[in-house]
C-alpha cells in the first residue's frame, strides 16, 4: 500500500542535505540530491521495518528557494 510522507530539507554549515521525515522519525544527510534520495529510501525501510524495496514515486508540493 502506498503511503505519502512529508520530507523536509535543508542544507546544512558544511553543506550536506539534510532530510528528515517527522512522520517517521527518520533522517539521513548526503553531499547530492542524487545520493540524499537513495539515503532517504534506505531510512524510509528502516523506520518501517521492511525488508521490501521503497521507492521514491514522485514529489508534490512547495520548494523554496533562497537567492541572493
Amino acid at each position: 500500500m502506498r503511503q505519502r510522507y512529508h520530507i523536509e530539507v535543508e542544507r546544512d554549515e558544511e553543506g550536506y542535505l539534510v532530510a528528515h521525515v517527522p512522520e517517521l522519525r527518520a533522517h539521513t544527510q548526503a553531499r547530492s540530491f542524487a545520493e540524499l534520495l537513495e539515503r532517504l529510501q534506505e531510512a524510509i525501510a528502516v523506520s518501517l521495518d521492511t525488508e521490501e524495496e521503497v521507492s521514491v514515486l514522485g514529489f508534490s508540493g512547495d520548494l523554496e528557494i533562497e537567492a541572493a
